[in-house]
């Protein structure tokens, strides 16, 4: 969150031609967790939550199934980390990965073969949060503090995982590094 992922697929839009840009769409799956008043802090809603947005990772999949290269903001590992991690950072022990197993084994199935990560301080990412006020990161606090260091830890022990560190990239030299990764 406010390390810059947006900015690196526009980038990239406006100069790859080798790779097919997927932007995060979850509108219509928070529209409907709204609609049916589920509640992240209950475990049956927290599953039913979950579902959803496996199930939108997975239409979303196909959609680019058949592109050659697709660079995603916010991915397939993302859900998966936040469906087994989330009640971790809350301290709550529930059995996600036994309640969900067929769908993590489907989200599994879709996960990319190259992941890149970009890492920033917490002073750049509070700086980029604040600077765009085009979005509601109303989470942002508690993402920092519980589940930022659980993922960092959680992907730097996968091999598929490259870093990029963005504290003194502009966004020009961000996007221009995401470029150079996609290219290789």
């Amino acid at each position: 969150m406010a390390v810059g992922k947006t900015t690196a697929l526009k980038y990239l839009q406006e100069h790859s031609s080798k790779a097919t840009v997927s932007y995060e769409e979850n509108r219509h799956v928070i529209a409907e967790i709204h609609d049916r008043q589920l509640d992240k802090n209950n475990f049956g809603d927290y599953v039913e939550i979950q579902r959803l947005f496996i199930q939108n990772e997975l239409d979303r999949y196909k959609k680019y199934r058949n592109e050659k290269c697709v660079v995603m903001d916010f991915g397939s590992e993302e859900i998966y980390f936040h469906t087994l991690n989330f009640p971790l950072s809350k301290g709550l022990n529930w059995p996600v990965a036994d309640t969900l197993a067929d769908e993590l084994n489907e989200l599994k199935e879709i996960l990319p073969k190259r992941i890149l990560y970009l890492r920033a301080s917490l002073k750049t990412l509070r700086r980029n949060k604040e600077n765009d006020l085009t979005r509601d990161r109303g989470f942002f606090d508690t993402y920092v503090t519980t589940l930022l260091p659980l993922k960092e830890k959680w992907f730097a022990n996968d091999h598929t995982v490259d870093f990029i560190g963005v504290d003194n990239l502009s966004s020009e030299q961000l996007g221009f590094a995401v470029q150079e990764w996609v290219e290789q």
